[in-house]
């Protein structure tokens, strides 16, 4: 009863939009209603170079890269642009990806809902109404909720092991942590249960932010206290 609102679900003419070799993939242009992310290879590490030039989180590119290479079309859903929205292609949900290698421009991708399945998306080219559901293409490998998600977000990795002594400089307190020769931490005189201490070393081990600030350093809250390591290497924050 009622108009008809199953999917056509009709075979591809065609199996992918173009072919990638991921080897030579150096560059990924994606844009959300958000913003727009450029993603780059420079010398041979993934970085983001636009809206920031910032080092990517590198678990994330290959998958996307692989998706890339990788996906196939499975079928026909709609060629009806009414039917649009109902995939996720409006202004406030579709991603528009496009893929250069050597620096030459591959093709563009439109991505939009992901599908029933496991590592399917409704995608479409840029300049056609067919939309179709691809396999093997996750769309959170390339949708992120936060431009900002893509950036690496470790601060810093210091092996536990590997550390000596800290010190802290609070605007109305000083003191050093020192490790000796049996490996026990001491303040002063005083020593420290490790299972104090090993919570802080696997802080120092995976330091990471929850978010990044566009804010000018001189309009952020002044910086008051100075903590300095000494292990593999001397770190300061």
């Amino acid at each position: 009863r009622g108009p008809k609102t199953e999917t056509e679900k009709t075979p591809p003419k065609d199996k992918e939009f173009f072919t990638v070799d991921s080897a030579n993939v150096d560059k990924i242009e994606i844009v959300r209603k958000n913003g727009k992310v450029v993603l780059q290879k420079i010398a041979g590490a993934w970085r983001q170079t636009e809206p920031v030039d910032y080092l990517v989180n590198a678990t994330f590119v290959p998958p996307a890269v692989g998706d890339l290479k990788n996906f196939t079309l499975s079928s026909v859903v709609s060629s009806n642009p009414s039917k649009a929205d109902t995939y996720g292609f409006n202004d406030t949900n579709k991603t528009t990806i496009t893929v250069f290698e050597k620096g030459v421009q591959k093709g563009v991708i439109v991505v939009g809902n992901a599908g029933q399945g496991p590592s399917q998306t409704f995608i479409k080219r840029p300049d056609k109404n067919t939309i179709y559901l691809a396999e093997n293409f996750l769309r959170m490998n390339f949708v992120k909720d936060n431009i900002d998600d893509w950036r690496d977000k470790l601060i810093a990795s210091i092996p536990s092991g590997s550390v000596k002594s800290i010190d802290f400089s609070y605007p109305d307190e000083t003191f050093k942590i020192t490790k000796d020769t049996a490996n026990m931490f001491f303040i002063g005189k005083d020593s420290i249960q490790f299972s104090t201490m090993e919570g802080y070393l696997n802080l120092l081990q995976n330091m990471n932010t929850q978010g990044f600030s566009s804010a000018p350093l001189d309009t952020v809250k002044k910086f008051t206290s100075v903590i300095k390591v000494d292990a593999d290497k001397p770190y300061e924050f």
